[in-house]
């Protein structure tokens, strides 16, 4: 049976600031999503990132999307832990978690990894499809969840009932997704995890996409297709 209660958390309390560009002003017209997306399959093997002793989740989600993305554009890179801490260190010297966005502001500022972050924005969580598109589009979110103890032992993540089912009832925890098909990935403490999009709805609490030059490949586009100058023109306000 999973059993996750040894591990650590550290995604603080959402901060709210109304600058914070949204997705859906960009994107519009929601395309319809693919059925099923998956950025995740070609990394043979994701990385705790010190988020075994360390509550740094919100910058371990960051190394293990850089992961990601490297490995989908061919071009594979594992950041170092010890950089990866000594940021965390930065960030939370007392070790109390992070508020994500208060990392978002700093990536902005100084590449992460070797990673440089040029905009990002936030994603409505509970509208499924606008999720699928961001996913599908910049290769994965970035997101934080209010985890119920039932999280500690669910082999999927799923709604369930009773006490231990509460919201944050055991904390906030920085993850990233993906893939999607009938249930949802996200890497976490060093593997991939399921979730149902019910669960998501439950407990995520904010989400955002990340727009690096990672996630573009030598001809200037995502594996989507998108082009680099138009983003970062069309996401201006982000980056002001």
């Amino acid at each position: 049976m999973t059993d996750h209660s040894s591990m650590k958390l550290g995604k603080r309390p959402a901060r709210i600031d109304h600058r914070t560009l949204r997705l859906a002003k960009y994107l519009g017209a929601l395309p319809p999503p693919k059925p099923a997306v998956d950025w995740l399959s070609k990394v043979p093997s994701f990385q705790m990132f010190g988020n075994d002793t360390k509550g740094d989740c919100t910058i371990a989600a960051i190394g293990n999307l850089a992961i990601a993305w490297t490995f989908s554009i061919g071009r594979p890179a594992i950041p170092s832990v010890d950089e990866l801490l000594a940021i965390y260190a930065i960030l939370s010297p007392d070790d109390q978690g992070c508020v994500m966005l208060d990392v978002l502001k700093y990536w902005r500022q100084n590449a992460i990894a070797g990673v440089k972050l040029g905009a990002f924005a936030q994603v409505n969580v509970q509208n499924q499809q606008e999720m699928q598109v961001a996913l599908e589009l910049f290769g994965g979110l970035y997101t934080g969840v209010g985890l119920p103890i039932a999280a500690q032992t669910q082999d999927i993540w799923d709604v369930s009932s009773g006490r231990k089912s509460i919201a944050d009832s055991w904390g906030g925890h920085c993850v990233p997704f993906g893939s999607y098909a009938a249930n949802w990935d996200c890497v976490t403490w060093g593997a991939l995890k399921a979730a149902t999009w019910p669960w998501i709805q439950e407990y995520m609490q904010e989400a955002y996409v990340l727009i690096t030059p990672d996630w573009f490949t030598s001809s200037g586009k995502t594996p989507e297709g998108l082009d680099l100058p138009t983003l970062t023109s069309d996401l201006a306000l982000v980056t002001a």
